[in-house]
């Protein structure tokens, strides 16, 4: 029996930025594929993730499961500092992998070493680093990137990509933003030469510099990316990011600004989950709540999608008692699925820009093909499917889960939690497209949308299996409106204690005092969520 119920919405963002030159992760010519990988977290170079293991080698042998417990440095950590080890999951390993460093100076070199260099000169270390462990051989047939995460002038973190037509253009592009939007970088970094190239830096901490900087990659780098980190982090505070300020990035660079972290990295915190309190099973409240901020900017028709990411800087620093408890190793609790067509760097940045994708947390589904379709065409997510008014479409979707997941106890505490993988529910969400709101309107400052609805809620009764293990469930709608439909599931059912309410909707992750990092796993790993991007219908007549 399909049970309806409703929801509430969130809010959140991202930053990245990507190296020309990386090892191809498919032949040219190839129609594409999925491809798992995130694109925010840290190595040693940033400082607040100075840990033995975080060396970039270490960071890139987890994501890509290449790990050597007996190569220096991973020999001598303790065991819960580790990436998990164990897993029978399909896909564990990523495809794809960006790493964000913070656009400061640049206090370790990739090895540890400590040094006091720009940002940019850092960079070029990693870039030549990578290069020198794929010439052994190591990550084979991936695709590897470097980028930075920036701190917005007057808001919160952004990954940032710089994408140039080769490797030099796109230094040269980092060293020009570092020069001109990064607040942390002094003058002293650069030479006179710089200062009479540059002329005036406008890295003074207010919000009109960071929209001159999104203008500024826009009219220099127009294939670059600024994705929202964390957004609701600094709520109440002087850099609280409002849907307004997101609306005028947008409206400034739709192809630059165009999506948000909308699950959260540092899930282990032990000051709130993701490091925020609006946090709602894992997931920004941006994106979480229904009707919300996110559903907001999609009621305006604005390509603006969600991704997820560990945020990685450290995983447990000290012990079990005593400890402080960061976040996941990139791909051991949270990861995106993308469509990607091509092998270049380009390409991987058109892909997210396209929509086609979805984010999950302990592979709660590994697969998942979502559709809408009229009477004579059909799209996937990203897309605009055009039917005439009262003409049928009919919704698909088919998902897969692994058998297990990377959970394991950190310390061995004992618990009820496992690594087995099931879906309890789906819920079909839907809200009305009434067009973008211009500047001047009243509505410019409104962060919800009060037309948005789970419209259906499916469990396994409604869903058939086939031979190859995909799970299949449709849904027919007469098109009466303009509308976006988008996915939630999860291993939830309704009204689980501390987790969701009476209509399933997630609550939200308590801030504990002092807790264990082995509850805060198991809470992390009892409570999973995926989320896809949307599908717009356009109604014609």
């Amino acid at each position: 029996m399909t049970k309806n119920r409703k929801f509430v919405v969130a809010m959140s963002l991202a930053t990245m930025m990507i190296m020309q030159g990386a090892v191809s992760l498919f032949a040219k010519g190839t129609d594409g594929q999925w491809m798992s990988g995130e694109y925010h977290l840290h190595t040693t170079q940033s400082k607040d993730a100075g840990e033995k293991v975080t060396l970039t080698e270490h960071i890139l042998d987890a994501a890509f499961k290449e790990i050597d417990l007996e190569a220096e440095g991973w020999s001598k950590a303790a065991a819960w500092e580790l990436p998990t080890q164990t897993t029978d999951a399909e896909g564990a390993a990523f495809d794809y992998l960006v790493l964000a460093d913070h656009l400061r100076p640049s206090f370790r070199n990739p090895d540890g070493r400590a040094q006091d260099l720009a940002f940019y000169q850092g960079l070029q270390q990693q870039i030549a680093k990578i290069k020198e462990l794929q010439a052994t051989g190591k990550y084979e047939g991936k695709l590897i990137f470097t980028g930075f995460e920036w701190d917005m002038l007057g808001l919160d973190h952004a990954a940032v990509g710089i994408v140039a037509a080769n490797e030099e253009e796109m230094i040269e592009g980092i060293k020009a933003f570092e020069y001109f939007f990064s607040k942390e970088t002094k003058d002293t970094y650069f030479t006179s030469e710089d200062v009479e190239k540059y002329g005036e830096r406008h890295n003074e901490n207010t919000k009109e510099n960071t929209f001159r900087a999104v203008q500024w990659l826009k009219d220099n780098y127009p294939n670059s990316y600024v994705l929202i980190n964390h957004p609701a982090r600094k709520d109440g505070g002087e850099a609280e990011l409002k849907i307004e300020d997101i609306r005028k990035m947008n409206d400034i660079a739709p192809n630059i600004v165009f999506g948000f972290e909308g699950i959260l990295g540092n899930q282990m915190s032990n000051d709130g989950r993701g490091e925020s309190k609006e946090v709602y099973g894992g997931a920004d409240g941006m994106l979480a709540e229904v009707g919300g901020m996110w559903d907001a900017l999609l009621g305006e028709g604005r390509r603006f999608f969600t991704f997820a990411n560990s945020d990685f800087h450290f995983k447990v620093r000290k012990d079990p008692t005593g400890g402080s408890y960061s976040g996941y190793w990139p791909g051991e609790y949270s990861r995106n699925y993308t469509w990607v067509e091509g092998d270049t760097m380009n390409d991987l940045a058109d892909a997210l820009r396209s929509g086609k994708s979805f984010s999950v947390t302990g592979d709660l589904i590994d697969t998942l093909d979502f559709t809408a379709k009229g009477k004579t065409e059909k799209v996937e997510m990203g897309s605009t499917l055009k039917v005439q008014k009262g003409e049928e479409v009919t919704i698909t979707v088919r998902f897969k889960s692994p058998e297990v997941n990377n959970y394991q106890t950190i310390f061995g505490t004992d618990t009820e939690t496992t690594n087995k993988v099931a879906v309890d529910h789906i819920d079909l969400i839907s809200g009305e497209v009434t067009g973008k709101v211009s500047q001047s309107s009243k509505d410019y400052t409104n962060p919800t949308n009060e037309t948005t609805r789970v419209i259906q809620t499916f469990t396994s009764e409604d869903w058939t299996t086939d031979e190859e293990g995909y799970n299949t469930l449709t849904f027919t709608v007469k098109a009466d409106k303009d509308r976006y439909y988008r996915l939630r599931g999860t291993n939830l059912d309704i009204n689980v204690e501390g987790q969701t309410d009476e209509m399933g909707n997630p609550l939200r992750d308590e801030v504990k005092e002092r807790p264990s990092a082995d509850s805060i796993n198991d809470h992390n790993y009892s409570d999973l969520w995926f989320y896809s991007n949307p599908i717009f219908v356009d109604v014609q007549g």
